[in-house]
This record gives C-alpha cells, structure tokens and sequence, in this order.
C-alpha cells in the first residue's frame, strides 16, 4: 500500500506450483512502513497510474514490471553507465547496496533493519559490506593513534 510517501509492507507474494499466493509475512519485523523519497514516490505513482495493479503492486505477469524484466533493465543502466561491475544487478543486489549506503550515511543498525524488514543481526550480517575505501580509512585511523 502506498499513502503520503509511505510504503507499507504487510504481505508477501509467493508462487508455487505456478499458483499466486498472498499471505503473511514471513517475520513480524517484514511488517514495516518505508518512508518513500519524492522522486521514488512520484515514480511509483506514475506506475500505478499506468498499469493500474488491482492487489500486487509488481506482479510476476508480463503486463506488470516482474523480475525478469527488472534484472534486464538494471543490466542496461549498468552497461550505459559504464558501471565496472563483477555482479549481476539484480533487484536483491540492490538491497545490499542500500544497506551499505544507509550505513555510510551514518544510519544504526536498528533504523537499517526496520527498513529492511530484518533482525539488527541479520540486517548488518547479510546485506551491509564495508568497501575497500572504509578499510583504508580503518588502516589511517589506527595509524594515528599513539599506541
């Protein structure tokens, strides 16, 4: 659901046996409200104008934006921006990226994890990675101290 820049996540959409299920969450903390930026917000009312989505925001039908077709897109961003990448751009990548940014913005372990839906644990295990530029901060920090 989206009202006034908030998404709410209260569903999870599976397939299995090539049957569309709606059902509860895996965890109580995937229930959760992400506060939307303006540009993705405006975006995603764009899409709801557009394809006008009865009860599944994505779905997995070819008339909606499904997985394959946003893996391809991401694959054509990354090759215009002649982006140095060793992964596939995936929709799941890119979680793990904004963990990390949300960290290199100074965000906690807790405000990183309800946006994610996970425990703090899980959260800062799995999706958030320190880059090779925070490891050289690291090295120049523990040089200056006087040990």
């Amino acid at each position: 659901d989206l009202v006034d820049s908030t998404l709410t996540i209260n569903k999870d959409y599976v397939r299995i046996g090539g049957v569309d299920y709606i059902q509860p969450p895996k965890s109580e903390k995937s229930n959760r409200k992400i506060v939307l930026d303006e540009d993705t917000n405006k975006l995603l009312l764009e899409y709801i104008e557009r394809f006008k989505p009865s009860n599944i925001l994505f779905s997995r039908s070819k008339k909606y934006l499904n997985q394959q077709k946003t893996r391809l897109m991401l694959s054509k961003i990354a090759k215009a921006s002649e982006l140095d990448i060793k992964y596939i751009v995936t929709p799941h990548t890119l979680r793990h990226s904004h963990s990390s940014h949300l960290r290199k913005l100074g965000f906690d372990e807790i405000a990183i994890s309800d946006r994610l839906g996970n425990d703090p644990n899980v959260a800062l295990k799995t999706y958030t990675h320190a880059d090779a530029t925070e490891q050289q901060e690291i090295a120049k920090k523990l040089r200056k101290l006087d040990i």
